[in-house]
């Protein structure tokens, strides 16, 4: 009996989807694993207790980029041949979700590992020193790696866009639950490339830590009651805080008039640092 054109596309969405479900189901399982391990080599860590399985655990993540990277390329030519059917009604989206799935998984995995790997000795409960110090030393040095993690995520960011809309229900949650953990990976991501300037380590870092008061509302929030300083130097960490009142110092400097409103309505004569949220402009 010969297969009606629909009917093959539709045996071709389904081999097609399959594949790629199968390894991207086994993708997230392994990450949802290593995540839980990670979490608890943290704590271990924290706790001071011994073990080395922080390069364990980067080994283990570097063997699933590996298979999900031959996976893509096992896979390539019966996902791109599923793509061509992308325009059919109904079976459509599922034919044109293969391939960038394969891709998000495979992109992931490749940011993962590069992270990982470069910061497998926080994950080690015997790595000594303070923890703020490695993070910025480990930082500077593996930028590059760091580097190659964002291009990664980016890529997978780039083939989640191409994922179409309206797929069969349990894939479409398994997407949805993607893009709500995505915004955090790219955002902790960007932390740590650029943790070696955030923390100090070629130069001091200083912040500028403000506590606002919401029974008065200002501009920005509150009224300002504290003022903090908040030093990192090579990870090292400083803190010095203080009332905002006692930051004025009208021997050393001359303090301008407030805005008008300021004067009008609080009966200001100066405009001092805790009053320097009153406007929005």
């Amino acid at each position: 009996m010969k297969m009606k054109p629909t009917q093959g596309w539709r045996a071709i969405a389904a081999v097609a989807l399959v594949l790629a479900l199968v390894w991207v189901v086994a993708v997230a399982g392994h990450a949802a694993t290593l995540a839980r391990e990670a979490q608890a080599l943290a704590a271990r860590r924290s706790a001071g207790m011994g073990g080395r399985d922080g390069p364990t655990l980067a080994a283990k993540v570097h063997r699933v980029r590996v298979s999900a990277d031959a996976r893509r390329r096992l896979l390539w030519p019966v996902t791109r041949a599923a793509a061509l059917g992308g325009g059919l009604p109904r079976v459509g989206p599922t034919l044109a979700a293969a391939a960038p799935l394969l891709d998000v998984a495979a992109e992931a995995a490749i940011a993962a590992d590069e992270a990982t790997r470069s910061f497998a000795p926080l994950l080690d409960p015997a790595q000594p020193g303070p923890l703020l110090p490695t993070l910025t030393m480990l930082a500077g040095q593996h930028q590059p790696q760091l580097l190659a993690a964002q291009a990664a995520l980016r890529r997978a960011d780039e083939a989640r866009a191409r994922i179409p809309p309206n797929l069969p229900g349990p894939l479409q949650r398994q997407v949805d639950r993607l893009d709500r953990y995505w915004p955090l990976a790219e955002v902790g991501l960007a932390a740590l490339a650029n943790a070696p300037d955030l923390l100090g380590a070629d130069a001091p870092a200083t912040y500028l830590l403000l506590a606002q008061n919401r029974d008065e509302l200002r501009a920005t929030g509150g009224f300002i009651s504290t003022v903090g300083v908040v030093t990192l130097d090579k990870g090292a960490l400083t803190i010095k805080i203080e009332n905002a009142y006692a930051v004025d110092n009208f021997a050393a400097r001359a303090y301008p008039p407030p805005p008008a409103p300021l004067q009008t309505y609080m009966g200001a004569q100066l405009w001092l640092f805790r009053d320097a949220n009153w406007s929005p402009d």
